[in-house]
């Protein structure tokens, strides 16, 4: 989660693969998209992912058909936001994988809907339970934005609000690597435990008052062919 602050951001490390895992704006509007995939694109990495979340309304085509006026005073062009990050070379991951060095990644940008009120990528947690479902086995690398049941999911009160449902199918998939973000208040790394060969990092940038700083990229290893 970066909030449109990307450009705030201490220098991001070097790396094989740059992966952002959602809240990369505001307001979901095209400038923010074009802006932010434009500096996305402009990095040195041989691989950009994105994945979107909640607040990236315009890339959620039902949701920002319905719920526009919310959020812009015009209606913008979906189709726009998405073409935004091919012209930069960035791969956005809808519920899609790719391979990459021998390595299965995919992305998916659903959340658990916590209010009574929507935001883009929202699914009830019978909804959201069919979609973990779906995720591909043989998966290496995950991508969320929801972040799972009891890894980097603790709010300011230091409730846990993950998923628990996606916590299960992670620990049926056992990726190497799984990257999530939403809960801007557990940002870090949660090593793998006996058992359990699952790196799980919840990649949020920036704090609960959107400010950035002491926050920078990670740097996770994650072997080819092993």
């Amino acid at each position: 989660d970066t909030h449109m602050k990307h450009g705030a951001l201490p220098p991001l490390p070097h790396g094989d693969v740059l992966i952002h895992s959602g809240d990369f704006t505001n307001f979901g509007s095209l400038a923010e998209v074009e802006d932010f995939a434009s500096w996305m694109g402009a990095q040195p990495h041989r691989l950009k992912i994105v994945v979107p979340g909640n607040h990236d309304m315009i890339l959620d085509a039902e949701y920002y058909d319905e719920f526009w006026p919310d959020w812009s005073p015009v209606k913008e062009s979906h189709e726009a936001a998405r073409r935004a990050f091919g012209r930069n070379g960035v791969r956005l991951l809808i519920d899609e994988s790719i391979k990459f060095d021998g390595l299965h990644l995919h992305g998916s940008p659903w959340v658990l809907r916590y209010a009574s009120w929507r935001t883009a990528f929202n699914r009830t947690p019978a909804e959201i339970e069919g979609i973990w479902r779906g995720l591909p086995e043989g998966v290496d690398v995950l991508i969320t934005h929801q972040p799972p049941h009891g890894f980097g999911d603790r709010d300011l009160t230091g409730k846990r609000t993950g998923c628990p449902h996606l916590a299960t199918r992670v620990g049926e998939l056992r990726p190497r690597l799984h990257v999530f973000g939403h809960v801007h208040s557990d940002a870090g790394v949660f090593e793998p435990r006996p058992g359990d060969p699952t790196t799980r990092l919840n990649a949020s940038c920036v704090c609960d008052f959107y400010r950035v700083g002491a926050r920078s990229a990670h740097i996770v290893d994650v072997p080819v062919g092993s």
